[in-house]
């Protein structure tokens, strides 16, 4: 943990910040719903910590916006190890991943392979990708601070 936060405080100020949004904005995303599904008994509200833990699930019926969640944290990991190109691809692809989920009409509801249509995305998914984005801009941030350090050794 405290190399953690060595880490952290080394970094430039917006880097910091913008880093500290997103995992903010991600934990909060916890505690909403993120969308709500017709199924048999009618209309349904997810669960976002089981949206999170059990999303894997959803690749059975091609939905791929969940693998986001591993792509963002892979992305959060390279700035912290100073690979900002690698980070700015990872949250690129974070985010297209995350967005795919707006062309979704139907998704997984049950292990029996049921699907329901989604009828509203709630806030918990727009806090998620607002989540993802600053995470792309933090590699995109620290991407620049490497850049203005080398182009002043030069």
């Amino acid at each position: 943990m405290t190399i953690l936060l060595r880490w952290f405080w080394r970094e430039p100020r917006a880097v910091r910040v913008a880093l500290s949004i997103s995992a903010v904005l991600f934990f909060t995303s916890l505690f909403f719903t993120p969308f709500t599904v017709q199924s048999s008994e009618g209309p349904q509200v997810c669960s976002s910590l089981l949206a999170l833990l059990t999303g894997w699930g959803a690749t059975a019926d091609n939905s791929y916006a969940w693998f986001a969640n591993p792509i963002g944290f892979v992305a959060w990991w390279m700035i912290a190890r100073r690979r900002n190109t690698i980070a700015i691809i990872a949250g690129i692809a974070a985010v297209l991943l995350a967005a795919s989920f707006l062309f979704e009409r139907h998704i997984l509801i049950d292990e029996a392979g049921n699907t329901g249509a989604i009828l509203s995305i709630g806030p918990a998914y727009w806090l998620w990708l607002a989540s993802i984005i600053g995470t792309m801009i933090a590699g995109w941030l620290a991407s620049l601070r490497r850049t203005k350090a080398e182009s002043r050794r030069d």
